[in-house]
């Protein structure tokens, strides 16, 4: 009786799941006919406006309609990202369209259909602070199809990745304010009280673990196999494996500068070349999706050398890590179709 249930609520789910899919993809069908039906003042025949018509016709919101519309000056010499909206969404195709040009469109285009939203919204960040630092410093404007201003490596040439400040207000008692104008006196009379408390939360995170891990360096012993047995080396990562690179990257994702907690343990040099775990790099989700599709450039160097990648291959020049980074895009995307994304 349970297992029955257990299919019938499976079922009834992908049921749900279809119906969402359905609904989107027609959805981003009437926003793609949108902008012509207010060129040519169609709406004005059964409604007041462009809002109310797509309201009450179509069932969508006055938000996105509104950004549909403003969207279009991006899109006039763009007919491939133009069609994209059909098939990835307005807020995907918004996210990027003032950075594309019609030279590097169809690079874009790739990312929209390869790339979550959240990683998205992260490269256009990095892409933006690339522009503004590029044009700060006078130099040649750096985007995708354009390998002007990549070519040094340097630990400070990946544009960064930074957990957002939150402003917190803190009312502290009598005691407590004591003990805290204590400390900023022993630490020394000329800290600010943000100087101080970041003492205070570094002396509590080294308390209770939060320091980097000192990792032993002893070699495992040595396993003789026996006559004609061959070993072979699987997918799955070994547990210690996995403690020494989270000890590497201070439990944080390896790319760098960014705050986030990794959640891919990442083989910068793919396991299907080298059936090898001497390559793992703890990455948080979007920055996982940063490197299989070729955003990450000196991926296989230590990671100060990491930039991220502007100078796209062509679709005819992909090397075999582009090869396997196909495949994964194209697993990724067959179960986004079958399940839903996350």
């Amino acid at each position: 009786m349970q297992i029955t249930d257990c299919a019938q609520d499976k079922n009834l789910h992908l049921r749900f799941v279809k119906l969402g899919s359905d609904r989107r993809r027609l959805t981003n069908e009437l926003l793609a006919l949108l902008p012509e039906i207010h060129e040519r003042e169609i709406f004005k025949k059964y409604a007041a406006t462009i809002i109310e018509y797509a309201g009450k016709f179509g069932g969508l919101s006055k938000g996105v309609v509104l950004k549909r519309l403003r969207l279009e000056k991006h899109l006039q010499d763009k007919p491939l990202l133009k069609e994209a909206i059909r098939t990835e969404g307005v807020h995907k195709v918004a996210l990027v369209a003032a950075l594309v040009t019609p030279e590097t469109e169809k690079e874009w285009v790739a990312k929209l259909e390869n790339m979550s939203k959240l990683a998205l919204q992260e490269l256009s960040k990095e892409v933006r602070n690339r522009r503004g630092e590029v044009a700060t410093n006078g130099g040649a404007g750096a985007e995708f199809g354009d390998n002007r201003g990549v070519g040094q490596t340097g630990a400070n040439s990946c544009a960064p990745c930074k957990a957002v400040p939150v402003k917190i207000t803190l009312e502290l008692d009598a005691e407590s304010s004591f003990l805290f104008l204590s400390l900023k006196k022993k630490f020394g009379g000329n800290l600010t009280n943000r100087e101080v408390m970041k003492k205070i939360l570094e002396m509590a995170a080294a308390a209770t673990g939060g320091q980097k891990r000192e990792v032993s360096t002893a070699k495992p012993a040595k396993v003789i196999p026996e006559d004609n047995f061959t070993h072979s080396i699987t997918r799955y990562i070994p547990a210690d494996l996995k403690r020494i690179a989270l000890a590497n990257s201070n439990n944080h994702c390896f790319y760098p500068n960014c705050n986030r907690l990794p959640e891919v343990f990442h083989h910068t040099e793919r396991f299907a070349l080298n059936q090898n775990h001497k390559s793992i790099a703890p990455l948080c989700k979007i920055h996982h999706e940063f490197a299989h599709n070729g955003l990450i450039l000196n991926e296989s160097q230590p990671v100060k050398n990491w930039q991220m990648r502007l100078d796209m291959e062509s679709p005819g020049q992909l090397k075999q890590t582009g090869q396997i980074d196909n495949l994964y895009r194209r697993a990724r995307g067959l179960v986004i179709a079958k399940f839903g994304q996350g």
